[in-house]
């Protein structure tokens, strides 16, 4: 697998140093545009077509709807009401997700474990020193729009942020 990093919400200044260090280590760097961030992260990196997307997302449709057919099948009529609710407050939900956050996100696919330790490291002695959201690729997450991506990893990093500071309190 070709090793990529999907570059989102970089400054032009933090996105030349991390275009070095990319250069460096001998890895693809595909900066992300505001415009692009609800295109799946597999179609940005090159390793899904448009029809390879298309069809994931029609067999995860046909799982979900087999699944509350199934489960339909077996409701009574009371039941069968509180699924369809559920299911319009799964699109109304859908509908209101909260704005894109606007943090940097990398994004790394094809990475090891001696790649991801050697760009941890050389982030943390360049000008980058630090970069909060990252998340590597995994069958799950494929075909997830930047857009979802940064809102499940910006969340994550929240919990587990004030997670720390409950177990680890400022003297």
């Amino acid at each position: 697998m070709k090793k990529i990093v999907l570059a989102y919400n970089f400054t032009p200044e933090r996105l030349k140093s991390l275009r070095t260090l990319c250069m460096m280590l001998k890895v693809q760097l595909r900066p992300v545009a505001a415009a692009e961030v609800e295109t799946p992260v597999g179609l940005l990196a090159g390793l899904l077509t448009e029809a390879e997307v298309a069809a994931q997302k029609k067999l995860a449709a046909a799982n979900l709807n087999g699944a509350q057919n199934s489960a339909a099948a077996n409701l009574n009529g009371t039941q069968n009401s509180a699924a369809a609710n559920l299911n319009g407050a799964q699109n109304s939900a859908a509908a209101n997700l909260p704005a894109v956050p606007k943090w940097e996100l990398l994004f790394l696919c094809g990475f090891d474990q001696a790649l991801l330790n050697r760009l941890l490291a050389a982030i943390r002695t360049s000008r980058l020193q630090k970069v909060e959201l990252k998340a590597m690729l995994t069958p799950t997450n494929i075909t997830w729009s930047g857009a979802k991506l940064l809102r499940e990893i910006s969340a994550e990093h929240a919990y587990m942020q004030k997670n720390f500071e409950m177990k680890h309190p400022q003297k």
